[in-house]
C-alpha cells in the first residue's frame, strides 16, 4: 500500500500523505475517491463541500460523508456564495473592459489582434 504521493513513481520517495482535503459532492466520483484516497494513502480525508446556493444538496452531502465514515467534525460545508459571485463579477469586468479596450484600438487591444 502507497505512503506518499509519488509512491507509484520510480525512484522517488516523495512526501508522506497524514492528510486530505477533498473537495466533495457527495456524488459517485468525489465518493469512490474518498475511499480510494484511504485505501491507497491510509490517511485522514476531510470532506469541503462549497455552497454556490444549492440548496438541499448539501446535507445529502453530509449524510453520505457520515455514512462512509468521515467523522463529523473532518465535514465542512462553507457558504461561498458571495466569494463566488465576487469572482464571476470581476471576471466580467475584465472580459468587458479587454472586449472594450480592443474595440477602441488601444495598445492592449492592437496587441491581442496581432498575436
Amino acid at each position: 500500500m502507497p505512503n506518499s504521493v509519488n509512491a507509484g513513481l520510480e525512484g522517488s520517495a516523495g512526501p508522506e500523505v497524514n492528510k486530505v482535503v477533498l473537495a466533495y459532492s457527495g456524488g459517485l466520483d468525489t465518493s469512490v475517491i474518498l475511499q480510494w484516497l484511504r485505501d491507497n494513502y491510509d490517511c485522514d480525508v476531510v470532506t469541503f463541500t462549497a455552497d454556490l446556493g444549492q440548496g438541499e444538496e448539501l446535507e445529502p452531502a453530509r449524510a453520505k460523508a457520515l455514512k462512509m465514515g468521515v467523522p463529523e467534525d473532518q465535514i465542512y460545508i462553507e457558504d461561498v456564495r458571495e466569494e463566488f459571485f465576487n469572482i464571476v463579477r470581476f471576471m466580467s469586468q475584465s472580459r468587458q473592459q479587454t472586449a472594450a479596450s480592443q474595440s477602441t484600438g488601444s495598445s492592449l487591444g492592437l496587441a491581442a489582434r496581432v498575436r
